[in-house]
Formats: structure tokens, sequence, C-alpha cells
């Protein structure tokens, strides 16, 4: 799809032949070059994910974002792993659009699984400027579920989603803060007012948290149902994007998807009472599960450093 002099392009990760898109998971990783120093190897991080979606601009790619899945019961986990945009684009809505466009493709995929009755979107992020921003939204998300205001069906879907991943809290009563998440990942300056959380939102935060050092973290999470899921995004796209992205023959949520287009199956988790068990985990994805975060770009956090795989391809090519 394209929107205002940028295309905007969608890889099921699940499908993919990662030798094809390697040239696209490389114009990825200069993206996240140009943002933060890395600490695990972008080719093997992006395996993780289940979606890319990706801006691009005169044959470079501009920004992108990866999400991953996860089916607990009725609930299907859709968390924003990566959202990151190059500093001399910032500015021109990408990141925003990138993400409204993977959740276009989300919601009309999944309702194609029976099972899955509501959507958790996830976001978990260190940044007290994010955070924030979370909570100055409340008036968007109060209607719904949400981690600012949960409901004890959320705490316990929250908690099945913290066992699948190893995360743990900082302090058992408050579930969403969760521990050394990224540890000694950030640079901002904490003298700066944008990057210290407001006080209703420190209040509910152990008086532990450490999200400087430490890394702890906290997780956003917002429900809908399927139904108002699609209502909801179907208005996002049109203010976003226009008519176009209603009828766009991939995502448009106006458009009829068949069936065989629907999502592979997926890990589905079965949570009762305090046990769980997983059915079957698809099986691409790694049984660990690495530390993300809503990589918003500007703020320069210091979360992955390691020598690149495709830096030494290169340089083996020589």
């Amino acid at each position: 799809m394209s929107f205002r002099g940028f295309n905007y392009y969608a890889v099921d990760l699940r499908k993919a032949d990662f030798d094809e898109i390697e040239e696209i998971i490389s114009g990825c990783e200069a993206v996240e070059n140009d943002t933060w120093k890395a600490q695990e190897n972008f080719f093997q991080y992006i395996r993780k994910s289940d979606l890319l979606v990706y801006a691009e601009k005169g044959g470079r790619i501009v920004g992108f974002n990866l999400v991953s899945f996860l089916l607990i019961n009725e609930y299907c986990f859709y968390t924003i792993d990566e959202a990151m945009v190059l500093r001399a684009c910032q500015g021109n809505n990408i990141a925003r659009n990138v993400v409204a466009t993977a959740f276009c493709w989300f919601v009309k995929n999944i309702a194609q699984d029976t099972m899955t009755k509501k959507v958790v979107m996830v976001s978990i992020s260190a940044n007290p400027k994010v955070v924030n921003d979370y909570y100055k939204n409340r008036y968007i998300t109060r209607f719904l579920d949400n981690s600012f205001y949960p409901s004890d069906d959320l705490v316990r879907a929250h908690h099945g989603y913290l066992h699948k991943y190893n995360f743990t809290l900082v302090d058992n009563s408050y579930p969403f803060c969760i521990r050394k998440l990224f540890p000694g990942s950030q640079q901002l300056d904490w003298s700066d007012k944008r990057y210290q959380f407001l006080d209703v939102v420190r209040r509910r935060m152990p008086s532990d948290f450490d999200h400087a050092v430490r890394g702890d973290a906290w997780a956003f999470m917002a429900v809908a149902n399927l139904r108002l899921a699609r209502g909801i995004i179907r208005a996002v796209s049109l203010i976003f994007f226009g008519r176009e992205a209603l009828f766009n023959e991939k995502i448009g949520l106006l458009r009829r998807k068949k069936r065989t287009d629907a999502i592979p199956r997926l890990a589905r988790v079965r949570l009762i009472d305090e046990r769980f068990s997983e059915r079957r985990v698809y099986e691409r994805r790694a049984a660990d599960r690495r530390k993300q975060d809503l990589g918003c770009g500007a703020n320069g956090i210091d979360r992955r450093i390691s020598d690149r795989r495709a830096a030494e391809r290169r340089d083996s090519c020589r």
C-alpha cells in the first residue's frame, strides 16, 4: 500500500524463506543500527517474530514493525516486539502507520481462528516517556480491560503470558511490572522531565522498580473482543490512510478473506487455574523468548550489542 510518498509492505515471517528476504532484513537492520546499539544478532532476532511490516521510499527501508502472536485460552496476545524509524525520516507518522498496518493484517487474519474470542494488544517498555503516553491515552483505552485498570481475567491471562516467556515480576503485588527485561539498555537524560514517570504511573509500580539500571519494564495490555477490534481498526485505518486501506486486497477489512489464507496454527497455551499446558509449539519458534521493547527510535536505547552476522558476511566477501 502506498501513502503520502511511502510504500508499506507486510511479510508473514512464519511462511517466509529467509534467504529470499535477506535484503529486506538487511534494510531493517540498517534502520535499527541508526537507532541504537544492539545486543543480539538481528538476523536471529527477526526469526522469533511472526510478522514484519516495513515502510520504503526510493528503494530504501525507512521504518519497520515486528510483531509476535501467542494464543492463551480464548485470548490472542499481539505483541509489538520492535517499531523503529530512521532518525532522518521521523516526523512522518511512519511508526504509527507500520503499527496500524500490522494490526489491520492481524485482525483480518486472526478472525479465521474460531477459538480466538479476544485480542490483547501488548507493548512492553522501560522508557518512562512511552509508559507515560500509555497512561495519557487512557481515555481511548479506559473503556477496554487494560493493565492500568485490569480485570481478574486479564491478570490471570497475563500470568500465562509471563509463564510462556519465562518472565518474572518485580513484586507479585504489581502484576504488570516485569523484572530485569532490558538491563542497562537505556541511554537517556534522567534529568529531562520527559524521561521521568508521572506520579500517577509511579504509584502503580513497586518502590524498588528499577528501569534505569536493572531494566525493569511495564507491560501495557489492552483487551478487545474481535468485533470491537475490527471496528476500532476500521476507524483507525480510515483516519490514517483513507478509503484505500479499507478496500486493500491484503489488509482491507471490507474485503472478504479466503479461508485458505488463514493464519497457520500457532502455539496455544492452556491456562487452567494456576497450571499451564502447551498444546503445540510452532516449529520455527525458539523455546527461549527474546527480550522485547517498543523501539520508538529517537531515544537511542542500548538494548543489543553484538558482532553482526551481516557485517561478517560482507567482510568475508571482500
